[in-house]
């Protein structure tokens, strides 16, 4: 079964028992949350399913392992926002590597913004993604887990490993950034395209 965008079907786990019992619990309760976060988080569309998978193979070793989770949602934001960090990593050295092989091509056509009849919506959630994408890593996970997942303080503390007060601070500060980006990037302000 597919739902917005994300396979459902429970792939099978390597052996039966318990830990492949709560693994699936846990990917067919928690698979569309720890998508939107991915997506929050700018992921590309089309590394979203990859990177979700990625999460619960996580998941399935760390289970197989013996964990046991009183927070299953703490502990899946946890893993996913350490996949993220992994695939933005990557992306970095994949979009650098690209950048370079069009320029050794002497690729001239660069592709312009061709916005969609009727896509208003969907240009400020880009809007939105790239002035996330552009804030620093720290401030960038407390916004999007305070402001889009509406994860609670104590939630995004126990998470990100912090005291709760260094959430508060640090939600008051990545909103300020996600203000200032937005401004520049109304402007044409700095590092704006």
């Amino acid at each position: 079964a597919r739902r917005d965008g994300v396979s459902l079907d429970v792939p099978e786990a390597d052996h039966m028992g318990e830990s492949a019992t709560s693994w699936r619990t846990l990917y067919r309760n928690h698979c569309q949350d720890v998508y939107r976060l991915a997506y929050c988080m700018g992921v590309d569309h089309v590394d979203l399913e990859d990177v979700t998978q990625h999460v619960f193979m996580v998941v399935h070793s760390k289970l197989g392992g013996g964990v046991r989770i009183k927070k299953p949602r703490a502990w899946l934001r946890a893993i996913t926002l350490r996949v993220v960090s992994d695939y933005r990593r990557w992306h970095k050295i994949r979009r650098l590597k690209m950048s370079l092989v069009r320029a050794t091509l002497e690729a001239t056509s660069s592709p312009g913004e061709d916005p969609e009849d009727g896509a208003a919506s969907a240009q400020v959630q880009n809007k939105v993604r790239e002035v996330v994408s552009r804030m620093s890593p720290k401030l960038r996970e407390v916004l999007v887990l305070v402001d889009l997942e509406k994860a609670t303080v104590r939630e995004v503390a126990e998470t990100l490993r912090i005291s709760v007060n260094t959430v508060r601070s640090r939600t008051r500060l990545a909103r300020r950034q996600f203000a200032r980006l937005w401004k520049e990037r109304d402007q044409g302000g700095p590092g704006c395209a």
